[in-house]
């Protein structure tokens, strides 16, 4: 499958999409990430009397960006990943209790054969370290896997553990 040619300025593995050009990108693999990062601190809802969350808001994006840049790179192979310059994601649109941080900052992955979209918020991102391979691996498994001889051994366990 051809891979995206619109590369961001340091990371290899990852391409910029706009509302433009999203559907186009979804289509690209049957497995898509796509990081939504906030571009700039909101000054209405995110400043104390010394303006020290916005600092704290631009080094959690930042954190965030590496690791999905780092998934990107130890999965390109596989999957496709992307950074939307779109303001929101599509996470947290229905749920309007979230801070405007968790609406605006997340990461969404489309499985196109099992037409599952699933997210993952910042505070879940920041709740383990390996919470990011964690949620690749689990959006990208089949819902309905074929059987192999290469992986029909970890079936049998799982059905001998619940026998």
């Amino acid at each position: 499958m051809l891979r995206p040619t619109t590369a961001v300025a340091g990371y290899n593995h990852l391409s910029y999409i706009t509302a433009e050009n999203t559907t186009d990108f979804l289509l690209s693999d049957d497995v898509v990430f796509v990081g939504h990062f906030r571009s700039s601190p909101s000054p209405s809802k995110h400043h104390d009397v010394k303006g020290n969350n916005n600092n704290q808001e631009e080094e959690t994006n930042k954190s965030l960006r590496e690791r999905f840049a780092k998934a990107a790179e130890k999965y390109h192979d596989r999957f496709s990943f992307a950074i939307s310059l779109d303001d929101h994601p599509h996470v947290g649109q229905q749920q309007q209790d979230n801070t405007e941080e968790e609406t605006r900052t997340a990461i969404t992955c489309y499985n196109i054969p099992d037409e599952l979209q699933r997210s993952i918020s910042v505070a879940e991102l920041q709740s383990h370290p390996g919470a990011m391979d964690l949620f690749v691996r689990t959006c990208s498994t089949p819902l309905i896997p074929e059987l192999t001889r290469r992986n029909e051994v970890s079936y049998y366990q799982v059905c001998y553990h619940y026998n």
